[in-house]
């Protein structure tokens, strides 16, 4: 694949990604609080929103790991692979809103290299 066609893949994959959590998005938590179902294990005082995406991301990456790195097929059949990338792509983008939350919330702006932008 030369650098087009992955640019290309970014691009749709982003594109598959940001319908997914817009729809899961509504259906979770509505439009007050997009994070909201997110917080449920803090309220339930479980462990930080943080460590619960961190629980829910692991699913996924050892989802893949069964079916990508093993090779087994899947019993959950209307769930594909690339459908669960889309999960951890928009799982790691759901922990970065929840990290920006916490330092807006605490005036901490600094927070070594998480910005969002360019890379320089």
């Amino acid at each position: 694949m030369n650098v087009i066609e992955y640019l290309a893949l970014h691009d749709e994959m982003c594109r598959r990604a940001r319908a997914l959590t817009e729809a899961k998005g509504h259906d979770y938590s509505g439009a007050d609080d997009t994070l909201a179902n997110l917080k449920v294990c803090e309220k339930l005082g479980i462990c930080p929103a943080e460590k619960g995406v961190l629980v829910r991301l692991s699913d996924k990456f050892k989802r893949l790991a069964r079916l990508v790195g093993d090779g087994a097929e899947p019993r959950v059949t209307d769930e594909s692979v690339d459908d669960t990338i889309l999960d951890g792509l928009n799982y790691l983008i759901l922990l970065a809103a929840l990290r920006k939350e916490r330092r807006d919330e605490s005036g901490n702006d600094s927070d070594g290299d998480d910005s969002v932008g360019a890379v320089s």
